[in-house]
Formats: structure tokens, sequence, C-alpha cells
């Protein structure tokens, strides 16, 4: 990998939330046309986590069916 993405990688796995900004998240949602309920699972968390699995090489997301 080269050393520059390996290194903003490396600092996107530091705290992934200062780098996405929950505001800006939830806005696009809504645009979109997406609702959601207030709960632990709400679009900011399932982004950070998405963005995590797929900074970490997750291979489950390699294998789906897009």
């Amino acid at each position: 990998m080269h050393h520059r993405i390996d290194t903003i990688i490396k600092q996107l796995r530091q705290d992934i939330a200062l780098h996405l900004d929950p505001e800006s998240i939830q806005a696009a949602c809504r645009s979109a046309g997406h609702t959601w309920r207030r709960c632990g699972l709400n679009p900011v968390a399932i982004l950070h986590w998405f963005v995590i699995q797929v900074i970490n090489g997750n291979t489950a997301l390699q294998k789906g069916s897009y």
C-alpha cells in the first residue's frame, strides 16, 4: 500500500467520528428521503461502522453480491 494512503487510513482508524460530520450525514439521509427512529442504530452510527469495516478490509463486504 502506498505510504500516503496507509497514513490516511491509520488516521481514520484513530477516530472516524472526527472525519464524518453527524449533521451532514443526517442531512444527506433526509434529502434522500430516508426516515429513522431515535435509537442506537441511526444513520450516523451505521455509516461509521460501515466505514470502519471498509478500512479494516472486512472480507464479508468483498464476498457480498452488490
